[in-house]
């Protein structure tokens, strides 16, 4: 993919909201064990059926029909960049039944990679950056 045709697929100067399509999928290939962080979305700790692959799949609920949440939509628009610094994304379901209880619920999906030892917040929260000056110009700068 040449860089303008990226860049056009990240930009949005109309400042339209992307129509993501779904990706083709079989369908989740994964059993969610626990929930990883319960904030504005939930995200679950989801194991992969065929090779026990460890990911962290983010539900984002469908509160009216027809229309995909912000956040699902912010998701989807880094899904293509490859960087080392970002969490790589392998599936995303605009729209999903999911088995909860007795029912089932309608939400959107993210499947992305497992970050094992937490995300950044938690990083800094565990670690006393005001001893460390070099490491907080690392990371603040």
């Amino acid at each position: 993919m040449k860089a303008t045709e990226q860049t056009k697929k990240i930009t949005n100067p109309k400042n339209e909201s992307p129509k993501p399509e779904k990706k083709q999928s079989s369908g989740p290939a994964f059993c969610v064990d626990r929930i990883i962080n319960k904030s504005k979305y939930t995200v679950y700790h989801a194991v992969s059926k065929s090779n026990s692959q460890q990911y962290a799949l983010k539900v984002f609920p469908i509160k009216e029909a027809n229309k995909l949440s912000s956040g699902y939509l912010h998701e989807c628009r880094i899904a293509d960049i490859t960087h080392p610094n970002i969490i790589k994304i392998h599936d995303y379901q605009p729209a999903y039944q999911f088995l909860q209880g007795n029912g089932s619920v309608n939400a959107s999906y993210v499947l992305m990679d497992y970050a094992f030892y937490g995300d950044f917040y938690d990083l800094i929260s565990k670690v006393d950056f005001t001893k460390d000056e070099k490491l907080i110009r690392t990371y603040f700068h």
